[in-house]
């Protein structure tokens, strides 16, 4: 899937990365950053459906989260120089 960022976006997402010394591309910052949000948003939704978070079902969300990010680092994207 491609995400189009506007230019004037892209340039300032770079400039906040800089500041904070972050270590990676645009690209990959946005792959963290959504690899945390839906791993977030599935506890939240497993602590709304139950009175507890059952450990296995906690435990596969970080293992899909932590399984998405590493596929994101491993597959280059050709479209990443757009970004």
């Amino acid at each position: 899937m491609e995400i189009k960022i506007p230019d004037k976006t892209a340039a300032d997402l770079k400039a906040m990365l800089a500041r904070r010394g972050e270590d990676c591309d645009l690209e990959t910052y946005i792959q963290r950053t959504l690899s945390k949000r839906l791993l977030f948003e599935a506890v939240g939704e497993m602590r709304a459906s139950t009175s507890e978070v059952d450990s296995t079902e906690l435990a596969d969300a970080i293992e899909e989260a932590v399984t998405t990010t590493r596929q994101a680092h491993r597959e280059p994207n050709p479209d990443a120089d757009s970004a």
